[in-house]
């Protein structure tokens, strides 16, 4: 399917969802992820209020969060999604969970899981989705480079979204990526001291003034 161009997933909960009567039938509250190739998302979640989430959390309230699949979708963008089935139509995720077979993972189980590289050494966490067109790709961040990247504002560039072509294994908890943690080093120095020289540079610029 295609996904709204360049925009992370979490610029997305939220949103609003309308069914093919255009009758608002929550917001995006998650998504799940296959576990196998290739890797997309099989289902949306629409919750309902904090309110009722809450109460769906401690099990004060059954969860009927209405589910859909790519297919059910007619028009997705960055401020809504727009469906092509009315509401009683769509089945609920608990409902969903107890039949589904293929090993799959919620995005907000997603966001705790462990990055490793290829030589098992920990580097880092998936912090987020990044959407570009057809495709979804794992932003890593986190770990031994978390306040680098933080500090000098590469959280989104390219060597740190993880493709599937980059996923090596992936179950509940783990992913294994072919990148290495020098790797990674050598991508955040390199980025590093591009960025002090630019710095540098428009210090003694202003300086000049």
């Amino acid at each position: 399917m295609d996904y709204p161009e360049g925009v992370n997933l979490s610029e997305l909960l939220g949103i609003k969802i309308a069914d093919k009567n255009r009758e608002v039938i929550g917001s995006l509250s998650d998504v799940v992820f296959s576990l196998e190739k290739p890797i997309e998302i099989t289902k949306f979640i629409a919750g309902g209020t904090a309110l009722e989430e809450f109460l769906e959390k401690i099990k004060l309230k059954t969860d009927r969060d209405p589910v859909f699949n790519a297919a059910d979708i007619r028009s997705f963008t960055k401020s809504s999604i727009f469906l092509n089935k009315t509401h009683n139509r769509l089945k609920e995720a608990e409902e969903q969970e107890n039949t589904e077979t293929r090993p799959e993972i919620r995005f907000t189980q997603l966001m705790k899981t462990k990055v490793i590289g290829k030589n098992d050494q920990k580097v880092g966490n998936i912090i987020d989705v990044h959407f570009d067109h057809d495709s979804v790709q794992f932003i890593l961040g986190g770990g031994f480079f978390r306040d680098l990247i933080d500090n000098i504002g590469l959280v989104n560039q390219d060597e740190f979204l993880i493709r599937e072509e980059d996923i090596i294994q992936f179950s509940n908890g783990l992913l294994k990526i072919s990148k290495s943690k020098t790797d990674l080093e050598k991508v955040i120095s390199k980025h590093k001291d591009h960025t002090d020289d630019h710095l540098a540079n428009f210090e003694d610029a202003e300086f000049a003034l």
